[in-house]
């Protein structure tokens, strides 16, 4: 299956005096739970361990697994955030696998294929607004490198 991705911007209406913002509570549109354990220890992604708990405490109910992907938490007009669960048909994850050494297939790597940071502020030449998702493309090292490797993220490589 051949995907072509490109690059979007929703924007949401701007910061008004005397108004309520919009926000996304999600740094991305996409991103797996982080489950932290008793012994300190995390089960998913560590970096989000902080809005895990938050999306439990507003009920989220997470499998407590390793790629479990989070809920939107989404505020409008000064109401209270909600959640809206993402059907799982609805985000395209990719199993990961090696072409030379079958055997990295058996961890059960994956990770979803479209970044899409939802958490920043875009400026336009004064005008602020506070919901602009954007997607964009993964480079080839970072999920590799940096998102399962690195010790505040997946940190696979700790054999410890």
């Amino acid at each position: 299956m051949t995907l072509i991705s490109i690059s979007a911007i929703t924007i949401f209406a701007p910061r008004k005096s005397g108004r309520h913002d919009y926000r996304v509570w999600n740094s991305q549109l996409f991103s797996y739970a982080g489950y932290k354990q008793p012994d300190g220890s995390v089960i998913g992604d560590s970096i989000n361990t902080e809005f895990t708990e938050l999306c439990q405490k507003l009920g989220w109910k997470g499998k407590n697994g390793k790629f479990d992907i989070l809920p939107l938490v989404l505020q409008a007009n000064g109401h209270d955030p909600e959640l809206f669960e993402i059907p799982p048909d609805l985000v395209l994850e990719v199993n990961l696998k090696h072409p030379k050494f079958s055997w990295f297939a058996d961890l059960g790597l994956k990770w979803y294929s479209l970044p899409a940071v939802s958490n920043m502020l875009f400026d336009c030449g004064g005008l602020e607004f506070t919901a602009s998702p954007f997607n964009g493309w993964y480079m080839g090292t970072e999920i590799g490198a940096r998102d399962l490797c690195d010790p505040h993220r997946y940190n696979i490589l700790d054999v410890s």
